[in-house]
């Protein structure tokens, strides 16, 4: 495989916020597939949210969720297109909203990979492991 996959769901006490979605800001050493420069952050963001789902895909994803007795669910698979030595990061926050629409950072971890598709090898951050902040 030349990329990673990366499911989570979260289970949140506390307020009571009427959505959920995450934030997640990506750098790669190259250029995205998507066309973002090599080695600058960008925002992989829905653009009527300004977050990583869509409105649409928010509701799917909550509905999902509360299928499985959480509150908010993430899914990601980012992957070498290009067959090229790269390095893919990303920052991802969890994200409560509520009535007013008002947004808070719950949670924050890190993840990505290394590719080096001449020798077929994907290599994980920290082993695989994420690292996580509550707030």
């Amino acid at each position: 495989m030349n990329g990673a996959t990366l499911g989570l769901e979260a289970s949140v006490s506390g307020r009571d916020y009427s959505a959920y979605n995450w934030k997640q800001i990506v750098k790669e050493s190259v250029t995205s597939a998507d066309g973002h420069p090599a080695n600058k952050r960008f925002n992989d963001a829905a653009p009527d949210t300004k977050l990583y789902w869509d409105a649409g895909m928010q509701k799917e994803a909550m509905h999902r969720a509360a299928k499985d007795g959480v509150q908010a669910f993430f899914w990601d698979n980012p992957k070498d297109l290009a067959k090229v030595l790269f390095t893919w990061h990303a920052d991802l926050s969890l994200i409560g909203i509520d009535r007013s629409g008002n947004q808070t950072t719950l949670w924050k971890t890190s993840w990505g990979f290394t590719v080096d598709a001449a020798k077929g090898k994907t290599t994980l951050e920290n082993g695989g492991k994420l690292p996580g902040v509550t707030q």
